[in-house]
């Protein structure tokens, strides 16, 4: 499908909206290729049945009218179906099933009460969580896996269950970059740190979030690090991820324990 934003207004305009668009997605679905990992790395998970994150491929395709007009530039991606079209949160702090009354006190009063926390190992098996938890939980896991500097949001798109594993096709995301200064440009849906505590403020912690959070499991993330700050770099190129060893951290998160070497990514 073809694509052209209303927002645009010349040539130039065109361009750089196209950019941004296809910066935001691949850099979501980088991050999305760390989420799965991570997931399908947790003890007790299915990994058959457990729906996974990815972000469609877009491309910019040029368009020549005649001599004396100017070329046109249009987003190209693949064509979702609109009938199973969702969106499963917004850039504002909306999630899907939130009442709009519930979705302003949250964003009035602060966050929501997290969801029973599960501890220790013995309690795996009962740590469930839903199908719709998954996207949230990827957001969650965007913020705190960049190092706080990012939160990945506004996820939109298609459950494809006509595949094995199942699959989240999501596309036009948002990226809120909290840092003012030396700031990247991530587009006009970028509401800075603004935009990461309207998540916070209505996001409630899954059993899926809390797994996801209990340590950083040792193997299938050692020594890779995702340059995000070059994808800016270049002329609308995305350069493909770039393995070194990272500083070994784990995030921060109050009450839980993690025995043995912690292991995470550090973000340059």
């Amino acid at each position: 499908v073809g694509k052209e934003s209303l927002f645009v207004e010349d040539e130039s305009d065109s361009f750089s909206f196209h950019k941004t668009f296809c910066i935001v997605q691949q850099l979501a679905l980088k991050m999305a290729l760390q989420f799965n990992r991570q997931l399908v790395a947790l003890p007790g998970i299915d990994k058959m049945s457990t729906p996974r994150i990815s972000f469609l491929n877009c491309y910019v395709m040029i368009l020549h009218g005649q001599k004396d007009s100017s070329a046109k530039f249009l987003l190209v991606e693949k064509m979702l179906d609109h009938l199973k079209y969702k969106k499963w949160n917004n850039n504002d702090g909306y999630v899907d099933g939130m009442s709009l009354d519930e979705y302003h006190t949250m964003k009035t009063e602060g966050r929501a009460p997290s969801k029973p926390v599960c501890h220790g190992k013995s309690a795996h098996a009962e740590c469930k969580f839903s199908i719709e938890d998954v996207p949230q939980a990827y957001s969650h896991f965007t913020y705190l896996a960049s190092g706080r500097k990012f939160l990945v949001c506004d996820l939109q798109g298609v459950l494809d269950t006509s595949i094995w594993p199942p699959v989240f096709e999501l596309t036009d995301p948002a990226i809120h970059y909290s840092e003012m200064t030396n700031r990247k440009d991530y587009g006009r849906t970028d509401r800075g740190e603004q935009g990461i505590q309207d998540f916070l403020k209505t996001h409630t912690c899954s059993n899926l979030c809390h797994m996801l959070l209990k340590c950083w499991i040792n193997d299938p993330l050692d020594n890779e690090v995702i340059h995000y700050e070059d994808i800016l770099n270049k002329q609308g190129q995305v350069p493909s991820l770039q393995a070194k060893t990272g500083t070994l951290a784990r995030p921060n998160n109050d009450g839980i324990e993690c025995p043995g070497p912690k292991k995470s990514v550090r973000f340059g």
